[in-house]
């Protein structure tokens, strides 16, 4: 009875040991199949795609896979646009080449910053709560960063166009930065801080600042707008009437254009009304509006009212150093004055 015994307890050991599959056909109980985690939508296939130390259970609102192919679509469009304006340059004599080329670095520069946007790069979060639950928006900070040199230079391509003075050029110019940067710092002045972890975490953000720095930000943009309307009307005007008339439509479209920008980015990270999609969407549209079609409408307008090209003076364009003023003659080297 014992030897029986002894054998029902070896069989026993044998079938329950975690052993891997022999040739008798005895297969071991498999491991437990660890969880998958779901990818949140967003470029990065990372789990928690914020900066470390930031509580679990957050919700991403992102561009998402519409806006990286939107991205890439409006850089594609820029490229050829940025080849166009090239073309468009090297036909022209040097001293007309003033306007093309300033088209083309809005082009270069607005390229690049797509490219980046579709590459996953220039975007940062805001965290933020609604309704008990966390959520992180993405907000695409590079546009700041574009705009910061595309809005000066369509500011200049204007004011040429206008033949307004060369200093009020550059302050308009200049206001057309301080915007964009003023805006910019308003909008990273939004950014929350995250307490707790899992579902009862929480954010706050101080929102008194940011929008401090929007107002600031109208206010060169109001300077801007009456240079605009009101000297920059008035000189294109007497350079002649169809350069009056192309001056009017591109202003115009440019001020009723700049409007709307505020208006996303208020709708967007102040009050999380509009989603990152639908805000990235808007940004991009309205960026081929007012620099692919404003750029072709000025080379078309151009074509028709030759005279409304700004031409470069002599110390701009002259090799070996043209001189805004004459150059002092130097006197030889030994002579004698002689006396009068």
């Amino acid at each position: 009875m014992h030897a029986v015994a002894d054998m029902l307890t070896a069989a026993a050991e044998a079938v329950l040991a975690p052993s891997s599959t022999s040739a008798t056909g005895t297969a071991s109980i498999p491991e437990p199949i660890s969880p998958i985690h779901p990818t949140p939508t967003w470029s990065h296939p990372h789990p928690h795609p914020g900066p470390p130390g930031w509580p679990e259970g957050i919700t991403f609102d992102t561009i998402g896979h519409l806006g990286h192919v939107t991205a890439w679509v409006v850089f594609g469009i820029y490229a050829l646009t940025l080849l166009a304006f090239l073309f468009s340059t090297v036909r022209k004599p040097l001293p007309s080449k003033l306007l093309s080329l300033l088209l083309l670095a809005v082009s270069i520069v607005s390229a690049s910053a797509y490219f980046s946007f579709a590459t996953g790069l220039g975007s940062g979060f805001l965290l933020h709560s609604s309704s008990g639950v966390l959520h992180a928006r993405q907000v695409v900070f590079g546009h700041f960063l574009q705009w910061a040199f595309t809005t000066p230079l369509l500011l200049s391509i204007l004011g040429n166009l206008a033949g307004l003075p060369a200093l009020q050029t550059l302050l308009i110019a200049l206001s057309g930065t301080a915007t964009e940067i003023f805006s910019g710092i308003g909008t990273a002045a939004l950014r929350g801080h995250g307490h707790g972890h899992g579902a009862h975490g929480h954010a706050h953000a101080h929102h008194g600042p940011a929008w401090a720095w929007l107002i600031f930000s109208a206010l060169p943009f109001l300077y801007i707008v009456y240079v605009l309307l009101l000297p920059g009307r008035h000189s294109a005007s007497l350079r002649s009437p169809g350069t009056g008339r192309l001056y009017t439509l591109l202003a115009l479209w440019t001020i009723n254009l700049f409007a709307p920008y505020p208006i996303l980015l208020i709708l967007g990270p102040y009050l999380n009304i509009l989603s990152p999609k639908g805000e990235f969407l808007g940004y991009a549209l309205l960026d081929l509006l007012t620099q692919v079609v404003f750029g072709f409408g000025l080379l078309f307008g151009l074509r028709r009212h030759p005279e409304a090209e700004a031409v470069l003076g002599e110390q701009w364009v002259v090799n070996g150093g043209g001189y805004a003023y004459e150059p002092v003659a130097q006197e030889e080297s030994g002579a004698v004055p002689v006396a009068a």
